[in-house]
């Protein structure tokens, strides 16, 4: 018979796995921003898809006018950093709600090509405090129970997901992996 302790563990070692927090996701190969957004890149997002990335901390600060493929810039280097190891996840910081909602549309599209197809992906989270009136927020978020019978529980849909333990708090959604919102 196992020990009140061993299963406590077991236990806590459970509920630990459900919120993603361990879990290690595989990231896809950043190929080309033409394969990735389906255009061809401004000059500064030529220069995020070819500049030197090794897996040691980086900063890069994106500056340029309006319509020069910024957030495009950002997401091939954020996808380039998660291939080379140096980061584990990504936040984009906003000013305000309303932009906040624009760039996870934008990030929310685009996430889906930052990991393996067919295989399970970190949550993306929409962090401020309004983020139950964005609907593609609340369509994201998985239930913690099992809703639908029909699939097997190993089986992944096509949509980027949310899970429910990092949506139910502004504060716990600091600890998903992908995420936007305002500061």
């Amino acid at each position: 018979m196992a020990s009140c302790s061993t299963k406590r563990k077991r236990s806590a070692k459970e509920a630990l796995e459900a919120t993603e927090l361990v879990k290690v996701f595989n990231k896809a190969p950043f190929e080309s921003i033409e394969k990735h957004f389906n255009f061809t890149p401004t000059p500064l997002q030529r220069w995020a898809q070819d500049v030197e990335i090794d897996d040691s901390p980086q900063l890069f600060i994106l500056e340029d006018v309006t319509g020069a493929g910024k957030t495009e810039a950002a997401l091939a280097l954020t996808h380039r950093l998660l291939v080379a190891g140096a980061a584990d996840g990504f936040y984009f910081g906003l000013p305000t709600m309303a932009t906040s909602n624009a760039m996870y549309k934008r990030v929310f599209d685009s996430y889906q090509m930052m990991f393996q197809a067919n295989e399970a992906k970190p949550s993306i989270v929409l962090a401020h405090g309004a983020r139950e009136m964005n609907e593609l927020f609340q369509s994201s978020v998985l239930s913690s129970s099992k809703v639908d019978s029909d699939y097997s529980s190993s089986d992944q849909t096509a949509t980027a997901q949310c899970n429910q333990w990092l949506s139910d708090s502004r504060k716990k959604s600091a600890t998903g992996s992908c995420w936007c919102g305002n500061y």
